[in-house]
């Protein structure tokens, strides 16, 4: 088992070890895409595609079309897919102020957060937060 997953490719594959029928195509095992997901999983705030991609000897452009390619997602929406779901965490964990969960999970400021947050979740993050409150 996995006892500290150094990055999510390596939870991944544990994860698909214990499924009776594991999916023919990982795309995480590629070096590029796993690049992608470690480093938008291991810093979402500080995330540059321009870094990554001059880190694998690649262009941006290039690690960009790539990921696309292998997962169906655009980058910078799988970068804010992460942030996103950091954000619900902050908001179901923690009594912050959404312009400092905004700013610890890599948005610019609340409003962008709670515009990603109702896109990706339906609902604005204040709701998620009381929807919390709901259920416990």
């Amino acid at each position: 088992m996995l006892d500290h997953p150094r990055d999510l490719t390596a939870l991944l594959d544990v994860v698909c070890a214990l499924l009776p029928e594991s999916p023919a195509y990982q795309p995480w095992r590629d070096e590029r895409t796993a690049a992608v997901i470690n480093a938008a999983h291991h810093d979402s705030v500080r995330f540059r595609v321009q870094e990554l991609a001059a880190g694998l000897g690649v262009s941006p452009y290039y690690l960009s079309r790539w990921f696309l390619k292998h997962t169906g997602f655009p980058v910078a929406a799988y970068v804010n897919l992460v942030r996103v779901h950091a954000a619900r965490y902050l908001l179901e964990h923690s009594n912050e102020k959404l312009d400092t969960i905004a700013a610890a999970v890599g948005f610019h400021d609340a409003s962008h957060l709670s515009r990603e947050f109702v896109e990706l979740i339906g609902c604005r993050p204040g709701e998620h937060r009381a929807g919390r409150a709901e259920r416990v």
